[in-house]
């Protein structure tokens, strides 16, 4: 089977984080950064590194690739996990879990991602079955809950918890803080994101959510979390489980698009992840122009020295 391409977003440059969003599919806007890109035209650069990357974009095979930073932490499918071909963008594959015990990827413990002192973690969920409190989107905690990120599905604010009702809340080593509002991704791809900063004593928390046809904008207000960095002794990195908990903690859904970064992004660097794979037409349009502006340049260029 062939491994998915590699993300060039990984490196701290130009590329980084505005070009790899870009390529795969943006706005106009970011449809005439392509072309002006094809063009050679610089582009502010991005401090941001990603550090790993899911995109669960495949068909066969029980090996989920990590194209973000070196080293790769390849992820195992285990249990009921298996590929679907439902995608945010319309094309593609997905990870499906069934919410049957055990039913994870699993990449054991993931050293590049622990003891991070800032970190933006951003994926897609499409839920196909109600939840229940503490079902794991995303986890690296240890089994004494005193080390690791934890990201996982609550009870709402208000209601009983269903896949149209419910509420996600982050933590960091053992002390964790929900979003303050609810959201419905009842057989629905929802787009969630969550920022971390533990240089800061409070206020360090946000979290983000949107959707295909909506812009993703910040969850209640902002929040604290008051660990500091995450603890460089982690459990295994595990999507829809944790070692952190023996019962089971798996949602029945799909995921897309997991991505961990090592620093803050902005909301609209956020938006901007969220767009990577949503394409639109006049993206392909404009990038089209940028490579037939190229050719038309070289073109120009060859005939005058002929």
């Amino acid at each position: 089977m062939k491994k998915p391409s590699e993300s060039p977003l990984k490196m701290k440059t130009t590329s980084h984080l505005t070009s790899h969003i870009i390529k795969r599919g943006p706005t106009f806007r970011s449809g005439l950064l392509v072309a002006l890109s094809v063009l050679g035209l610089g582009l502010q650069s991005s401090k941001a590194a990603l550090l790993l990357e899911y995109s669960f974009n495949q068909s066969t095979g029980t090996t989920a690739y990590d194209t973000g930073a070196a080293p790769a932490a390849n992820g195992t499918l285990n249990g009921g996990a298996t590929w679907s071909n439902s995608l945010p963008s319309g094309s593609g594959y997905s990870l499906s879990l069934d919410g049957a015990n055990g039913s994870n990827v699993d990449a054991g413990v993931v050293s590049k991602i622990a003891g991070l002192s800032q970190l933006t973690v951003t994926l897609w969920v499409n839920l196909t079955a109600a939840p229940a409190n503490l079902d794991r989107l995303f986890s690296t905690m240890n089994s004494t809950n005193d080390g690791g990120m934890d990201f996982y599905i609550s009870t709402p604010t208000s209601g009983s918890i269903s896949a149209s009702n419910f509420q996600i809340s982050f933590g960091v080593d053992g002390t964790s803080i929900g979003a303050g509002a609810n959201l419905d991704a009842n057989n629905q791809w929802v787009f969630l994101a969550v920022t971390y900063d533990g240089t800061l004593a409070s206020n360090n928390t946000l979290f983000y959510s949107g959707s295909v046809a909506t812009s993703s904008s910040q969850l209640g207000t902002t929040k604290t979390i008051n660990s500091g960095a995450v603890s460089g002794t982690t459990g295994s990195l595990q999507v829809g489980d944790t070692q952190a908990s023996p019962s089971d903690r798996t949602p029945s859904g799909l995921f897309s698009g997991l991505r961990i970064y090592d620093t803050v992004l902005t909301s609209t660097e956020i938006n901007d992840v969220r767009l990577a794979t949503v394409p639109e037409p006049s993206a392909v349009a404009m990038l089209g122009l940028g490579i037939a502006g190229s050719l038309f340049v070289f073109r120009t260029r060859r005939n005058r020295v002929g």
